[in-house]
């Protein structure tokens, strides 16, 4: 999976992927060029799967996960960065942190979809916001910064 500023870069990447020997290949028009998908405007999803190409554009409003880009809080330190995503995996439902607890579950819903943990990036919705609601995020962000720590 990869990002990509504009939709037309995606499809210049097309002939690229038919070289090599990906099974799957996720490009998604993502926010600034990288891989994450923004909650206040749809984005394209290209799919290519041996050497065939489909693509649909994913609209977050159709998920209850629209936000407006004047939520999101830019620029940010990478301390209140970091403080934004411990909330939103802890659960945090405020207004504060409205985008970002958006993004997270829109986001995550459309990898377990394309990835096939899910047969639709509803059932990747409900399955997100059920993990924020029980802090795995949080539990598991834990355990990676633990492995980190020396004695």
């Amino acid at each position: 999976m990869m990002g990509a500023f504009h939709r037309t870069a995606i499809q210049k990447m097309h002939p690229v992927f038919q070289r090599l020997t990906y099974k799957e290949v996720f490009i998604v028009q993502g926010a600034e060029g990288s891989e994450d998908v923004p909650v206040h405007r749809g984005s394209f999803v290209f799919a290519i799967k041996s050497g065939a190409i489909d693509s649909f554009i994913l609209k977050p409003e159709e998920y209850g996960l629209y936000a407006d880009e004047a939520k999101l809080n830019k620029p940010l330190s990478a301390e209140k960065q970091a403080e934004k995503i411990t909330a939103v995996l802890a659960g945090d439902e405020s207004a504060d942190t409205e985008y970002e607890r958006k993004q997270v579950i829109m986001n995550t819903a459309l990898r377990y979809y394309l990835f096939g943990h899910c047969a639709a990036i509803e059932e990747g919705v409900r399955t997100a916001e059920k993990q924020l609601k029980e802090k795995a995020g949080l539990e598991a962000l834990e355990r990676w910064k633990a492995s980190f720590t020396r004695p």
